[in-house]
């Protein structure tokens, strides 16, 4: 895979591993567990972002929500970085 640009690797990684589909999964409902407990958040979240969405594999405190366009996720700028994205506040940043 020498000459490709890091996304489509990632995408390819990612659909090769058959991690895509929607369904919760326990594996990923405990890391949501463990971090929501570690940083005292009422929402942890474990996700999968393919080329067009993010894909919620586990779920706290928003469980009602199974995935949401890529477009329209965090992730998605955080992805596109080759640097770490940090932001203090996403209410005050336009970005967001």
């Amino acid at each position: 895979m020498t000459g490709l640009s890091p996304e489509p690797v990632r995408l390819n990684a990612l659909q090769d591993s058959g991690l895509l589909d929607p369904t919760p999964d326990a594996r990923f409902e405990n890391i949501a567990a463990l971090a929501r407990g570690i940083f005292e958040t009422p929402i942890a979240l474990v996700t999968l972002v393919d080329h067009k969405e993010q894909i919620f594999k586990a779920n706290i405190g928003l469980e009602h929500i199974h995935a949401i366009p890529r477009e329209s996720a965090f992730c998605d700028h955080s992805i596109l970085q080759t640097r770490v994205l940090v932001v203090e506040d996403t209410l005050k940043d336009p970005g967001f």
